[in-house]
């Protein structure tokens, strides 16, 4: 009987941009990260699934993570948590994003000990006070290494390394794109309706763009809940849960 769902995943999943209206006044409290935190986590997609289900909920994912750190994340979790009924959501994201381990990182408070990243997206839009030589990193990174086939490679690693997951510990797991659809993915069982992203399904709702997606283009409450009913259906469809 699964009893707890852990979610990972950048920022679609970590439900970047849905912010309490109540807390709409305390925007410049510099503890307003944390007040937002129970609204957030109860309106993200994982969120929802796990209320529609009446499941325990844990969210491991990050803004601007990548598909490395993501498998990190899940390392981690793997080995300090008992995975006995429990199941886990993997929000693909972008597979240009790129994390580097960053030994001198300061974990925050309730940051969990495999948040030591410093991740491609935050340099790119220059989030952060990042040395030379991270930037330098991420130039190099970008000009000399970054193509296509880095690119699938990430994916197609990702992919296994869930559903691996899926098969050793005998847990139901489901990666769902968020962003994006790339050319020769590797094929598994736990990626659910791999030929689309999420993205583009809300799009393809026919829905105003700005009636399900917030000004930073992130899924608005909407949006999530038009991604649960989506998760929901393949859950239901192939009897993940009895």
């Amino acid at each position: 009987m699964i009893k707890k769902l852990v979610a990972f995943g950048c920022s679609w999943t970590f439900g970047d941009e849905l912010n309490d209206p109540e807390l709409a006044h305390e925007k410049d409290n510099p503890r307003y990260w944390d007040m937002n935190t129970p609204y957030r986590l109860a309106h993200t997609y994982p969120g929802l699934v796990a209320k529609h289900y009446g499941l325990e909920y844990e969210n491991h994912a990050f803004p601007g993570h990548s598909l490395v750190s993501m498998r990190e994340a899940a390392t981690w979790y793997i080995k300090n948590h008992d995975l006995t009924d429990t199941m886990f959501i993997v929000g693909l994201t972008e597979s240009w994003r790129w994390s580097w381990h960053n030994n001198k990182h300061q974990s925050g408070k309730g940051d969990p000990e495999w948040n030591r990243h410093v991740n491609s997206s935050w340099l790119l839009h220059g989030m952060g006070n990042y040395s030379s030589s991270w930037k330098e990193t991420f130039r190099s990174f970008m000009e000399d290494q970054l193509c296509e086939e880095l690119q699938i490679k990430n994916k197609d690693q990702t992919l296994l390394f869930f559903d691996g997951i899926a098969a050793r510990y005998n847990i139901p797991v489901i990666q769902y794109s968020m962003l994006e659809i790339l050319p020769n993915e590797i094929m598994v069982p736990t990626h659910i309706y791999p030929t689309e992203n999420a993205k583009q399904m809300i799009i393809d709702t026919g829905s105003r763009f700005r009636d399900v997606f917030a000004p930073g283009k992130h899924p608005n409450e909407k949006g999530h809940e038009i991604i649960t009913q989506r998760v929901i259906k393949y859950i239901d469809d192939n009897n993940l849960l009895v």
